[in-house]
């Protein structure tokens, strides 16, 4: 059970080899739960140094997500617990926006309970980009959007999606579905738009509900290469009804694999700087 290691560090045991040492999604996971944001950022810079943002999303951020999501649904923590979490990795993803060549460590959010953190990251990015989260007069084919599947969890993972898009200098913006319906930009034409992705944290349960929206999307968007992000939860076996979904150009597991198919997908003018 992942709670297991909501309680305490258990030195002893460790020490005695009884149980083995935090892995590095859970010393995080661990270390979000106790507030402890200096060792979360130094542990975030010793992992850049010989890995990508996108790489440290899939090893650490996610993972992390996933044990208190699953913590929370088995009662091992509390809501506000599980929110100093999403707290956590909120602030990690401020810091670097705030700086792309180190964290600084200095960048906290306090979400209540109930609050959106995605749409809290959204807001911020709009209040320094525009309504649009970037100019509309760019290349045709260099905006990539982002859209998480209705929930809260997958909305943030969207948002995550946005921010490891950006920090590859590529133009990654995020919507909601509900985006989807109103109408366009006056100044926008659907050429800028080159890739869709649609974001699940819960493949499994929301299959049916993927491939509806995969299809609005291609409606909507007809001229875009549509993939979904199925995240993969590193607690749970993989069944072969998440390997793929209908209609979607591309069903990808992981973060580092959905920057390299944006980036394979991109028009001709390919990586606008995002920001």
């Amino acid at each position: 059970m992942a709670g297991r290691y909501v309680d305490a560090l258990k030195f002893l045991e460790i020490l005695l080899g009884e149980i083995p040492a935090l892995t590095v999604p859970e010393n995080f996971y661990q270390r979000a739960l106790a507030g402890d944001a200096h060792e979360i950022t130094a542990s975030a810079k010793r992992f850049l140094k010989r890995k990508s943002f996108s790489s440290y999303c899939d090893v650490v951020l996610t993972p992390a997500l996933y044990l208190a999501q699953t913590d929370f649904m088995e009662k091992s923590i509390t809501r506000e617990e599980e929110l100093k979490v999403t707290n956590a990795v909120t602030s990690l993803l401020i810091s670097l926006e705030e700086n792309r060549k180190w964290w600084k460590g200095n960048s906290s959010v306090t979400l209540l309970e109930g609050v959106n953190a995605a749409r809290h990251l959204r807001v911020k990015r709009e209040r320094d980009f525009g309504q649009w989260q970037g100019p509309l007069n760019v290349p045709a084919g260099s905006i990539i959007l982002t859209i998480g599947l209705g929930s809260v969890t997958n909305e943030f993972a969207a948002e995550i999606l946005v921010r490891v898009l950006r920090a590859q200098n590529l133009d990654g913006r995020h919507l909601s579905l509900e985006d989807l319906e109103a109408p366009p930009p006056p100044e926008s034409t659907p050429e800028l738009v080159s890739v869709v992705c649609l974001v699940s944290m819960d493949a499994q349960k929301e299959h049916d509900l993927l491939q509806i929206s995969v299809e609005k999307i291609r409606q909507r968007v007809p001229h875009a290469k549509v993939l979904t992000l199925c995240l993969k939860n590193p607690f749970e076996e993989l069944k072969p009804i998440d390997q793929t979904i209908p209609g979607a150009h591309l069903t990808l597991r992981s973060y580092e694999e959905t920057v390299q198919a944006c980036i394979a997908n991109l028009g001709t003018h390919g990586a606008a700087g995002a920001v």
